[in-house]
């Protein structure tokens, strides 16, 4: 019987409580990164818990905690939660892979 969880995952390295680092690029070729927390993770999208705004439709490279690439992300919303932002990421499968 195949593992319910396992196949929903976007990712066998992401689980919910994971913590992760998102990097990408703003105007000017800034280079930003933040640290996240998973709070939900689906088949194609993933949401995080962030001290920081992300603009929707930002195109971000997801990492473990260890910097180990995981792949590609666009990011679909990000709403205030209490002091924290909680963005929705979305991991299509035609997105490149690092």
């Amino acid at each position: 019987m195949p593992n319910n969880r396992a196949s929903q995952a976007i990712d066998e390295r992401l689980e919910i409580g994971a913590r992760l680092q998102i990097r990408w690029e703003e105007r000017k070729g800034v280079q930003r990164e933040t640290c996240v927390r998973a709070l939900e993770v689906t088949k194609s999208v993933l949401r995080v818990q962030s001290e920081r705004k992300i603009a929707s439709g930002t195109l971000v490279v997801l990492y473990t905690a260890e910097f180990v690439p995981i792949g590609r992300a666009l990011i679909r919303d990000c709403t205030p939660k209490g002091m924290d932002y909680s963005i929705a990421l979305y991991v299509p499968s035609c997105l490149p892979d690092l």
